[in-house]
């Protein structure tokens, strides 16, 4: 399979700040629930509401824990994290070349967050089992364009 062939909606800079503060809401509410409410579902859900395409059609309801995660991803041929965001958004580039509304990559955490803010401080939230972490490009390893 080839890359996803995304084009942002026009009105992507307002979705996203809706998605970013709705996901704080709903981790306050309910907190981090595997292939519920993850990294990967609060970035995919992300890529959905700014392209109306779905990166995580192949994943979703297949996991509840993070062993069935990697499980899942060795089942759709992935293998890792790191490996199914290539397939599905291309090669990363440079964190220092991320915008706004793109994905960002952690590869000790195996982690995918959004970047949600430009300039020199430029920062990326990731959602964990602790909650929302704001990390500085400098800390992430790839970012994936969104559109």
């Amino acid at each position: 399979m080839t890359a996803l062939d995304l084009q942002r909606k026009p009105e992507w800079q307002a979705l996203l700040n809706v998605h970013l503060v709705e996901s704080q809401r709903r981790y306050a509410d309910h907190g981090l629930e595997w292939g519920v409410f993850d990294c990967c579902t609060f970035a995919a859900d992300w890529v959905l509401s700014a392209t109306g395409v779905d990166p995580l059609k192949d994943y979703r309801g297949a996991y509840a824990s993070m062993e069935e995660a990697m499980t899942a991803l060795r089942v759709n041929g992935d293998g890792a994290l790191v490996r199914a965001l290539t397939r599905l958004f291309g090669p990363p580039v440079a964190p220092a070349l991320g915008k706004r509304g793109d994905l960002a990559f952690r590869k000790t955490e195996r982690a995918v967050g959004i970047i949600a803010t430009s300039g020199p401080r430029q920062v990326a939230y990731f959602l964990g089992e602790n909650g929302f972490a704001a990390l500085r490009m400098r800390d992430i390893d790839g970012a994936f364009r969104v559109g």
